[in-house]
């Protein structure tokens, strides 16, 4: 399907003449966009790539006007300091990433994305993991580096059976769930530049 690309372009918003109904990709990095766009008409979207823009919070509308079929979200480097509890409906997901802004929180509903395979989180101000993070039973890899203000990681991370990459350097941890070693598919684990005491 038809994939609409508009790289650092010095867009303010996504031109609604190009926004037809069968896209099934947008890629629109490294513009002005200010805010999430409404994109109610694209049923056939399933990847949506807005990194780097100026994106500073998601109307919980926007996100709910999203194609139920996305699998892919990238809103890497934007300034948004939560997520609404919407990212819920996204039932299809498998990659999110939400590197590089100013979340400090997360909704307990992101447990509800249970397609997702890889989460990136890095470089914001995470303080805590909500425990429904252990939901996610199809997630391989999970990125939680450079939250600096993130001192522990929930136990239900354990049930996490599926996962074989774990970031979680430069964070704040005083220690680990034990039963990550039960995780038997668990090949890489970043823990360097922590606080770690055992």
């Amino acid at each position: 399907g038809p994939t609409l690309r508009l790289h650092e372009q010095a867009l303010e918003v996504l031109p609604q003449d190009a926004l037809v109904p069968e896209l099934v990709s947008i890629q629109a990095p490294g513009n002005r966009l200010a805010r999430f766009p409404e994109l109610h008409h694209l049923t056939s979207l399933t990847d949506l790539n807005l990194a780097d823009n100026d994106i500073a919070e998601i109307e919980p509308s926007a996100l709910s006007s999203v194609s139920a079929q996305l699998m892919a979200l990238t809103l890497t480097g934007n300034c948004l300091a939560c997520v609404p509890a919407e990212m819920g409906k996204l039932k299809k997901l498998e990659l999110l990433s939400l590197a590089g802004n100013s979340l400090k929180l997360l909704p307990v509903q992101l447990g509800e994305c249970t397609a997702l395979r890889s989460l990136t989180l890095s470089e914001n101000a995470l303080v805590e993991l909500p425990p429904t993070i252990g939901q996610l039973q199809c997630l391989r890899t999970l990125k939680l580096d450079h939250n600096e203000t993130l001192t522990a990681l929930p136990e239900e991370l354990c049930k996490l059976s599926c996962l074989s990459a774990l970031s979680v350097a430069a964070c704040s941890l005083t220690w680990l769930p034990q039963g990550l070693g039960g995780l038997t598919l668990l090949s890489t684990l970043q823990a360097k530049d922590n606080r770690l005491t055992s």
